[in-house]
């Protein structure tokens, strides 16, 4: 492992990677919570990387939390930064050559504390939106993209009375080409799912329980069986566990039809899946899905803040994880 200093006292928190100068080599834009900074990392192509470039997000801000994306249709990354504190999300427009604008910052309600953000086209006009998980407040902001690197005023969406959203996910869970989103709610110990319309967004929400005394931190979203379809991968905090939710698929036989005539409703609606320990104590706090070993499956790293490692489960294809490997953080 090599490790990259981003400063005594930063207290690193959220992490994403994008190409942000062009080179085709991924870069590194990371939140520092304690120092009220995003910084940036170039890569020089061998896995070294520049000394870290910072931008203000404000003071006493506490940023926690960053995800990137194109918000002014220059064919560049942009970044998003949930700031804690400030109760807003900010925006860093890039110029593609790996430097950024200043943030410009947008509410997301009065004393709402978001923790998680998520980007995608809730509206279905091709511009990037943003959907926010607003942890005192007990919902989530929508913020819908201009397409020009500016967003409207935040439209609410309540996740549960005592719900505490702490993480946000986004994907298409019914197949009808719509953006839907998943959350994790760490005070009520379930997750909501919020069907999306295309237009006016969100026809629909479901909680389901993931246990008592789980406290969710974060939810991911795969699939995980190889079926097309998204499942929900939710990282259980206070129960030392992660577990999987697929979707339900309703069959029926029609009216008047013959008893072998089938039709499947995907119909955004999720069972219980499997679910796998982390181990005593280790205190699960963030997923990332991706192929670690090249076989075309989803794999999961999961963040134990517990016990400060990484682990690796990796995937058979068929919902099924194993070959678990450790790596410690130091």
């Amino acid at each position: 492992m090599v490790t990259i200093s981003t400063g005594d006292g930063s207290v690193p928190s959220g992490i994403a990677v994008g190409d942000f100068n062009g080179d085709c080599r991924l870069d590194i834009v990371l939140t520092t919570s304690f120092t009220d900074n995003v910084g940036i990392l170039l890569e020089y192509g061998n896995g070294i990387f520049t000394a870290m470039i910072t931008y203000p997000t404000g003071d006493s801000s506490l940023p926690v939390a960053v995800t990137v994306g194109d918000f002014n249709s220059d064919d560049g990354l942009d970044i998003v930064v949930v700031n804690h504190n400030s109760s807003n999300v900010a925006i860093l427009l890039g110029y593609s050559n790996g430097s950024f604008a200043n943030q410009v910052a947008y509410s997301t309600g009065t004393r709402c504390q978001p923790w998680s953000v998520a980007v995608g086209d809730v509206n279905n006009d091709k511009r990037l939106d943003l959907a926010v998980a607003n942890y005192n407040i007990d919902n989530v902001g929508i913020l819908l993209g201009h397409g020009t690197g500016t967003f409207a005023a935040v439209r609410t969406y309540s996740s549960g009375v005592g719900s505490g959203p702490s993480f946000i996910s986004a994907g298409d869970f019914n197949k009808d080409n719509r953006l839907d989103i998943a959350v994790a709610n760490s005070l009520s110990n379930n997750i909501s799912v919020f069907l999306g319309s295309g237009s006016e967004p969100f026809t629909g929400i479901t909680a389901y329980a993931t246990g008592d005394g789980s406290r969710p931190h974060s939810v991911a979203v795969g699939d995980f069986n190889n079926d097309g379809r998204s499942d929900i991968i939710v990282a259980n905090y206070g129960t030392n566990n992660v577990g999987i939710f697929k979707p339900m698929m309703n069959y029926s036989t029609g009216d008047g039809s013959a008893p072998f005539s089938v039709a499947v409703d995907l119909n955004g609606t999720f069972t219980i899946g499997e679910m796998y320990s982390t181990g005593d104590r280790f205190r699960p706090y963030t997923i990332v899905i991706s192929d670690f070993n090249n076989d075309n499956r989803s794999d999961l790293a999961i963040v134990n803040s517990g016990t400060n490692n990484v682990l690796l489960f990796y995937g058979f294809g068929n919902e099924i994880f194993g070959n678990e490997i450790s790596y410690p953080l130091g």
